[in-house]
This record gives C-alpha cells, structure tokens and sequence, in this order.
C-alpha cells in the first residue's frame, strides 16, 4: 500500500503543463468564413444577421438578416461602422485569430483540474492572470478573469475542445456601468479536409452572455455566433499531409 501512494504521489508531482500537452501547434490558417450571429438582448427584437468574411481580400460583408436580404437602413449602418472604425478586428476579428487565441494562453500557469477520462478530455484552469494579460476599454480587467480550457489530450488528438472565459465578479466602471455577468465559450472542432487545411483547430459554435447596468439602465444579452463555410488557405509550416489525416 506504501508503495502504491508513494507510485501515486510521484505521478502527480510529475503532471505535465499545458504547454507539454498541447505540444507543438500548426500555425493558424488565413481563411474565409460565414458568421451566422443570434443577438437576444432583453427588451428588443431578436436579430439574426450573417456575415461573411473574404480573406483574400480581408473584407466583411453582410449578406443575411433576419433570414432576408439585409434592408437599407442595415447596410448603410454596417457600412458606415467600416468606415468609422476603420477595420472590423475589435468587433469581429478574422478567423485566423480565434486558432492562435485558443492556444495563445499555454504559457501561463495553467492547472489540469482533472485527470483525462476514458476520452482523453481534461480540464484545465486558470484563476489568477498576470497583470496586463486582459485589458477592455483600456482598464486591465485580469484580475476579474477565469479561464477554462477542456484539452483532449493523447497523440494526435484535437488540442483544444472548449475555450471559456467569465467575470469572477462584479466590474464596476464608475459613472458609466456595472457588469454583473460576462460569460463566453467557444467551441472547437478539427477542421475537415474540403477546409483546406485539415487538421487545424477551427471554432465551430461561440456563446456571449452578459448581465450590466449601463448608464442606470438594465441590460441583459445572449450573443451566439455559429462558424459555417470554412474556406482555407494553410500557413507555411501546416501539418503535412499524413499528420493532418492522423487528426
């Protein structure tokens, strides 16, 4: 029996991070994508608008709203964001962007919560952020943030399923607002081979939920952005072909 707690002790003294889990990661593909966006905000019409991304020439566009054609007053509106904001990155970044943000965290002090089960899937957490780690509206927030990932773990295995992060409590921005709950959880899926770059992680399905006070006034929203029409052009470096198909 001493034995065997003496096996099980050194075992987890020898946990691996996160980073020797994951492993080496194939660099993000460029690639075009349709978002479709569900925004329910309390006390409005619900609105459903698709956007597509083109990546060769690093252009949005909405194509759908409301299961319709967009109407003017959407297009002027959309279009007119463009021009103001100059590119769409804050709001929507390009895709690419969500592969490299699902690993981009590895190297920061991650716990594995629990041991893989019979799937090779284990949580892995992180409760406290460096400084500087999370910054909105230029106030760095990573003190207020808890991050989840569920890793699939295992040779060749998808790296990361799920990516999660929430307010571990209550954020007040004096004069302006209160959040009371910010919620959001992507979900990742190996990317088939018409993509054009199998084996990549690419986000499959994101849920946004939030509860605030803005200027006195309650607010409640539940976002979900669904990824279709995944059109990709791999990076230099990409898995080869025979790991790709191991994925």
């Amino acid at each position: 029996m001493l034995t065997l707690l003496t096996t099980l002790l050194a075992a987890q003294a020898v946990a691996p991070t996160l980073d020797e889990v994951l492993g080496e990661q194939p660099a993000a593909p460029t690639c075009s994508v349709t978002l479709l966006v569900d925004v329910d905000e309390a006390g409005k019409e619900r609105q459903v608008s698709e956007y597509r991304y083109d990546a060769p020439s690093d252009a949005w566009s909405l194509i759908a709203y409301n299961g319709g054609p967009p109407p003017e007053d959407e297009l002027e509106e959309f279009e007119r964001e463009g021009r103001d904001g100059g590119d769409r990155s804050d709001e929507q970044p390009p895709p690419a962007a969500f592969y490299a943000e699902s690993v981009s965290h590895a190297g920061l002090d991650w716990t594995r919560s629990t041991a893989p089960d019979e799937d090779g899937l284990s949580l892995w957490q992180i409760d406290e952020l460096p400084k500087g780690t999370v910054v909105a509206n230029g106030r760095d927030v990573s003190r207020l943030i808890r991050l989840r990932y569920l890793v699939q773990e295992g040779e060749g295995a998808p790296r990361v399923r799920i990516a999660a992060g929430q307010l571990k409590e209550r954020w007040r921005i004096p004069l302006i607002a209160r959040i009371d709950r910010f919620a959001i959880v992507r979900r990742y899926a190996p990317a088939a081979p018409e993509t054009g770059a199998p084996g990549a992680m690419l986000p499959i399905h994101e849920q946004l939920e939030i509860v605030a006070n803005i200027l006195g006034r309650e607010r409640s929203a539940l976002i979900e952005t669904t990824y279709e029409g995944w059109d990709c052009m791999p990076a230099e470096g990409a898995l080869s072909a025979s790991t790709a198909s191991a994925r």
